[in-house]
């Protein structure tokens, strides 16, 4: 994938220092538009969040996982495309779940500092910690390598806390069309119920909710008529919220597509999901607990 060195978020070279948005030091100043967009849409696009050298320390770690020198435990290795009949070096979807966890070298790396940042800065100064990373690789000419329609929220339990989420997507290639970028539902943030979902299921007799860590919901034609797709650029980010439907299409290029999610909560939140046992490990056995939780909520309103 082509490189660049990202440039400052702003458009504008005479543009108030307030208003400029850039890496500065360990933070990243994020500007009111990028704020308003978050709150709006329920995602925004910012620019240039990592140097090309700084990608580096996302990038090399994030290589030993796809080239099997780290192995997460159990499910939390997966193939989130939903199929169950592969082996890793068949994934079309490589997931890799908790990646600190396993590899603790990564933590406190120049990504999580500046993450950090943003995530304070989009939800107006909250107090949020880390709640769980994640590595996403959508293997060359994929055409299964779907990321279905879901909103987060749907994986998670539906607890008191207040729920606030900042889910950091850092390209570590260029993310485009061709290779399967992020697509988003702009707006759906605001819907006061969280939508249906179901487990991914490819075909009969190889997909059950029990071997299934995907889920998905369905957009009207309406819907599709809103979504977006964002390209973006190795560096940049998205951000998401909790409640946003979003996904990502196919990988028909001929090179990777490495994402590493970054995603942080209130730290209220963090500390009662803990609290419960449930920590984003597909090894909990809490993780499905926390999805038919909210189809029983759904079905009592």
């Amino acid at each position: 994938a082509a490189r660049r060195v990202p440039m400052s978020a702003s458009t504008s070279p005479n543009a108030p220092a307030s208003l400029k948005g850039g890496i500065d030091g360990d933070e990243y100043t994020v500007t009111p538009e990028m704020i308003a967009a978050f709150e709006r849409d329920g995602y925004v696009h910012i620019p240039g969040v990592l140097t090309e050298a700084e990608l580096a320390e996302v990038e090399e770690p994030m290589m030993r996982f796809i080239k099997g020198e780290v192995l997460p435990e159990g499910k939390d290795l997966c193939d989130m495309s939903g199929a169950v009949d592969r082996t890793p070096d068949e994934y079309t979807v490589f997931n890799a779940m908790l990646p600190r966890r396993y590899l603790p070298s990564m933590q406190g790396n120049v990504f999580e500092r500046r993450a950090a940042s943003i995530a304070r800065q989009l939800t107006r100064g909250k107090d949020m910690s880390i709640d769980y990373d994640q590595l996403l690789a959508k293997r060359p000419g994929s055409p299964d390598s779907i990321f279905a329609w879901h909103q987060d929220l749907a994986y998670w339990p539906p607890l008191e806390k207040d729920p606030a989420t900042a889910t950091c997507w850092l390209a570590i290639d260029d993310s485009t069309v061709a290779n399967g970028c992020m697509r988003f539902l702009p707006g759906s943030n605001k819907e006061s119920t969280l939508r249906k979902h179901a487990p991914v299921r490819i075909s009969k007799g190889r997909m059950d909710e029990e071997s299934s860590h995907a889920l998905a919901t369905t957009l009207s034609p309406a819907d599709e008529a809103s979504v977006r797709t964002v390209e973006i650029k190795c560096g940049d980010i998205t951000v998401h919220d909790q409640r946003v439907v979003h996904g990502s299409g196919p990988n028909n290029s001929e090179g990777w597509r490495r994402a590493y999610v970054l995603a942080f909560r209130t730290k209220e939140m963090v500390e009662e999901e803990r609290r419960l046992g449930f920590s984003h490990s597909h090894n909990d056995e809490f993780n499905w607990d926390a999805f038919h939780a909210w189809q029983e909520k759904s079905d009592v309103e």
